[in-house]
């Protein structure tokens, strides 16, 4: 598969089987990841692979985090349906990829904002290797991604981001499918400056 036949044709895949993918079709997808452009060349990408009985620890920071936020929520059942949602959210998957944004306050050579549009970048790129390499990959973020306390148990500083979580697995073709979505025309978001001169 060229490049852009699998830009193309890349979406998200959230139905996944939970067959183990080897460690060592992760690191080339991490491979891919980190050709992401970024500026001096910091790398300011951080990966964090998530898999076996680590997912449920994981849930069981989120679960922990969602009751605290609905603390005075009055309705038991909302708050027990929304915990259960979030303690099996890892669980979806057989490997999930934190994906942090390391922030140097220090350096002030480098906009923030660079060091996060760099990762996502790494993001993309990780998205299409796994789709060249036949897995399923689903890009989430929500709530968790500001939480504290998640990103302490997945050991970054509280002055890093935390832009991402990645779900990769074998598709299903029984699982949940995503219909492929159409995007706008080009024509309603680009301007040509000086082109016909």
């Amino acid at each position: 598969m060229d490049v852009l036949e699998a830009i193309m044709t890349r979406q998200m895949v959230p139905g996944v089987k939970q067959d183990p993918i080897p460690r060592d079709t992760i690191e080339r997808l991490l491979e891919a990841a980190v050709r992401a452009p970024n500026h001096y060349l910091n790398q300011p990408w951080r990966f964090i692979v998530i898999s076996g009985k680590a997912r449920e620890e994981l849930g069981a920071i989120f679960e922990a985090s969602l009751r605290e936020q609905m603390k005075d929520e009055p309705d038991e059942k909302k708050v027990e349906g929304q915990a259960m949602g979030e303690r099996t959210k890892m669980l979806r998957a057989p490997v999930v990829i934190a994906v942090g944004v390391k922030q140097d306050p220090d350096d002030k050579r480098i906009p923030a904002f660079e060091n996060v549009a760099a990762t996502a970048a790494a993001t993309q790129n990780l998205l299409l290797a796994a789709h060249g390499l036949g897995l399923g990959a689903y890009w989430r973020s929500g709530n968790n991604v500001f939480d504290p306390k998640v990103k302490e148990w997945l050991g970054l500083a509280p002055e890093d981001e935390l832009i991402s979580f990645v779900y990769l697995g074998y598709p299903d073709a029984d699982g949940e499918q995503r219909p492929r979505r159409d995007r706008e025309s080009i024509d309603d978001k680009t301007r040509w400056l000086g082109f016909d001169s």
